[in-house]
């Protein structure tokens, strides 16, 4: 039987395409050593998913919900993930390379030696989750909430931050490059005025 999206399903070295669960609820779908592309998923409940050395291309999974899932060794491509929803889940060493995540609202999760690359991050909200040795390279985080979130060596040189909402606190777990100073000065309250400026 071919393999197929769906409760308790247990996809493994498969490629699966074209396929459209908008709206459906999913639950315990185990996904390992497969390809997922052009797979729609609007409004889709995602409960307990496991996504394991997987990649995910072209899909739209916008405005669906994602509970207490787990994603090791995945990477997400050309992906529109507009709203997403993001709840209680583990995520180690995915990789977001041009998806769109604006809106999207991600709480209470862990994300350990993950990376976006060129995504669109803005108005994202990351609030109470746990961020560890992150990459968020030339991505559009505008507007976006790292509030009341754990942070540790998170790199966001490149990327577009004014309106980027962070406790003063956790300034020291951003690597950042030199365009973008001023911006996180501003957060301190600190001005930076030359002399022959008075």
């Amino acid at each position: 039987m071919a393999a197929a999206l769906r409760s308790a399903e247990h996809v493994v070295d498969a490629q699966i395409a074209d396929v459209d669960v908008s709206g459906e609820t999913l639950e315990d779908l185990i996904v390992e050593q497969s390809g997922l592309l052009r797979i729609t998923a609007r409004r889709t409940v995602w409960q307990r998913p496991q996504f394991a050395a997987a990649t995910i291309e072209h899909c739209d999974w916008s405005t669906s919900r994602i509970e207490r899932g787990s994603f090791d060794d995945v990477r997400f491509t050309h992906c529109r993930l507009t709203g997403w929803e993001l709840a209680d889940s583990q995520v180690r060493r995915v990789r977001f390379e041009q998806c769109k995540l604006d809106l999207a609202a991600i709480h209470e999760t862990r994300w350990r030696d993950c990376e976006w690359v060129r995504c669109d991050l803005r108005a994202a909200d990351f609030q109470g989750s746990d961020l560890r040795h992150v990459v968020l390279r030339r991505c559009d985080l505008r507007n976006a909430r790292l509030l009341n979130s754990r942070l540790e060596e998170i790199d966001v040189r490149g990327s577009q931050i004014n309106g980027l909402q962070i406790e003063v606190d956790k300034l020291r777990h951003l690597t950042i490059d030199p365009t973008q100073l001023s911006y996180f000065m501003s957060l301190t309250g600190i001005r930076v005025q030359d002399l022959d400026d008075e």
